[in-house]
């Protein structure tokens, strides 16, 4: 068994249960998963040479995918940030390049940015997102942990869940794929990958009819639906590292801000963010920048006299 037929095997039984209320995804066979993997392998060269880098638009590194040979990328709009930005797209093959960010929709987390150098350049086509059903296998490509000229962009299988806002897969992502693509089996581009969920298997990705609800706005660099990606998240609080309970224990709370007026109080001891372990303060700075300002969160606490409560906390702007 070769490591993407064990990748697709695991998938299959990784997947997260249908809700009662939902029909499962139909049960996969090891011969439907060595035809996957076969379709896979054929499309792959393809795809990687579309996924690109990205770095410098919003201050930290991210992914996109190329979708005409002009140079047109679509990215997410936390990575693209504000139009007529300088940044760095890198391409598969190691080749750099200079490129300027177009239109921005805040809301929706989707970005656009142009190649400036010039060329033509290889490019995948877009799907109809709205076409996806529950438990289509899906391919999430993008650079986990920043771009590296050593290794081509990662490859991550797994299904479509539902769609809400976002599309969600548990096709799992980690900092640095933001941005990236998410293809169908055939090869088409359906979506853009925004964020995790509350959970590793509740990713969350931009559908691509979004972008083409509003693609002259981004060509022409419109910078729409500001008011929830503007500024830095942030909870209103520090804190130091406890082994007893493992976590982040408080020692300021700003009243004012998040974290105060979810209840939060010095002593708390965080041990969860959402469904995330909380063993360290640098972790818990990690989860807040991955997410967007106005995201609502909730959080573990242990209370200085042994009580486990959950908060709700709403995200402030700094």
């Amino acid at each position: 068994m070769n490591r993407l037929f064990a990748l697709l095997f695991l998938a299959c039984f990784l997947s997260p249960p249908a809700a009662p209320a939902q029909q499962s995804p139909p049960a996969v066979t090891a011969d439907d998963l060595r035809r996957i993997e076969s379709k896979t392998q054929d499309l792959l060269p393809r795809l990687i040479a579309a996924t690109v880098g990205i770095d410098g638009a919003a201050g930290g590194q991210g992914s996109g995918v190329i979708v005409d040979e002009s140079g047109l990328v679509l990215t997410a709009g936390h990575v693209s940030g504000a139009p007529g930005q300088a940044v760095r797209i890198f391409l598969s093959d190691g080749r750099e390049l200079r490129g300027e960010t177009l239109g921005r929709n805040g809301g929706d987390d989707a970005g656009m940015i142009r190649i400036t150098t010039e060329g033509k350049y290889p490019f995948v086509e877009i799907g109809d997102s709205t076409a996806l059903q529950r438990g289509d296998w899906v391919l999430a490509l993008g650079h986990p942990g920043g771009y590296r000229r050593d290794r081509p962009p990662v490859l991550r299988i797994g299904r479509f869940l539902r769609s809400s806002q976002f599309l969600v897969t548990d096709a799992v992502l980690v900092g640095g794929d933001s941005g990236g693509p998410l293809f169908t089996l055939d090869g088409k581009l359906v979506g853009i990958h925004s964020r995790i969920g509350g959970a590793v298997t509740s990713n969350m990705h931009v559908a691509t009819a979004k972008y083409q609800s509003y693609w002259d706005r981004l060509v022409n660099a419109d910078d729409f639906n500001r008011t929830e990606d503007a500024g830095r998240p942030y909870l209103g609080l520090a804190g130091e590292d406890e082994s007893d309970p493992p976590g982040v224990r408080v020692t300021m709370v700003e009243q004012s801000g998040p974290a105060g007026r979810a209840g939060l109080e010095p002593g708390d001891v965080i041990t969860r963010f959402n469904d995330t372990a909380v063993a360290r303060m640098e972790v818990l700075r990690r989860l807040i920048v991955d997410r967007r300002v106005g995201e609502p969160v909730r959080l573990e606490v242990v209370k200085e006299n042994g009580e486990v409560a959950t908060l709700q906390v709403r995200l402030g702007r700094r």
